[in-house]
């Protein structure tokens, strides 16, 4: 065998010895998860100023290296039940990450591809078992359904979303009870169409339901009627929009339902007469304005 050869071997089986020395004497020292302080994204044992390296044990239990948790963690809730199971890629959550309530009982089941994006499907659960959330993602990217039920089982929310993760379609939001809280319509993640939203008041323990705001969109910009509504159902503000800008005659009325103006814009810009009225209905004064300017006030 050729001297050099052999020496050549000699040093590569020496470092490859050193290097499992020095990975060794790393794992050597352990400290309790309750010793350590994060501090910038990095984990530190108390009063210490290099990133600390080594393994940890006690209610979180694991390997951290110059800072970073890597390889596989496991996590206790204060009762010693299991809180979750995870595993790290330089300080990155890879594969299964699943948690647990303090009664054992499955809370999230979670996959994340190997950058650390959630992928595949994501489900959530109440601490009965009952199914709470249940979601798709595709290299980080929410898509497909987004479904959430309240804790009873009955309809929380039911969303959809293209695979570029903007909104598509129908959006429906429900209150506890089971009544519609929201409608909306989006194409490409762009607003479209009627936009319902719902509010509630309560007389004598019992909730009484009603059309807070209408709202239509055109190209993502509110264009057609637009509607509000006082916190009891009465009308408030009923007018038009086109393109995003106010447009022609807007109706403003007071609380007990009696008008309390009338305005007329253009592109925004306030036009032709108002009229203000007192909160009976009578006629108060005139507003004259012109290019959207007030160029004259008649009083009544």
């Amino acid at each position: 065998m050729n001297m050099n050869n052999y020496h050549l071997k000699l040093m590569k089986h020496l470092l490859i010895i050193i290097s499992l020395l020095i990975t060794s004497i790393s794992w050597s020292k352990n400290i309790d998860y309750n010793d350590l302080v994060k501090r910038d994204g990095l984990y530190y044992e108390k009063f210490k100023e290099k990133p600390f390296s080594g393994r940890v044990n006690g209610i979180e239990q694991g390997k951290i290296r110059k800072g970073i948790k890597v390889g596989k963690w496991i996590g206790y809730h204060q009762n010693g039940q299991l809180k979750y199971k995870k595993k790290f890629v330089k300080g990155k959550t890879v594969g299964e990450n699943v948690t647990y309530f303090d009664t054992g009982q499955l809370k999230d089941n979670f996959f994340n591809n190997k950058e650390g994006k959630k992928e595949g499907e994501q489900v959530s659960y109440f601490s009965d078992g009952q199914l709470a959330n249940k979601v798709t993602f595709k290299n980080g990217i929410l898509v497909g359904e987004d479904i959430k039920y309240f804790e009873n089982g009955d309809l929380k929310h039911k969303f959809f979303y293209n695979e570029e993760g903007k909104k598509e379609g129908e959006q429906l939001s429900y209150f506890a009870d089971g009544n519609l809280e929201f409608k909306k319509f989006y194409n490409n993640g762009i607003e479209e169409g009627e936009h319902l939203t719902y509010e509630n008041f309560t007389v004598y323990d019992k909730k009484h339901y009603f059309l807070s705001l209408k709202i239509n969109y055109k190209n993502g910009k509110e264009h057609g009627e637009w509607i509000r509504n006082y916190d009891v159902g009465k009308k408030w503000q009923k007018g038009n929009k086109k393109n995003g800008k106010l447009d022609g005659k807007w109706e403003i009325y007071h609380w007990d339902g009696y008008l309390a103006r009338v305005e007329r814009y253009k592109e925004d810009i306030p036009v032709g007469e108002w009229y203000e009225y007192d909160r009976f209905g009578n006629l108060e004064q005139i507003e004259i304005y012109k290019n959207g300017k007030l160029i004259e006030t008649i009083k009544h």
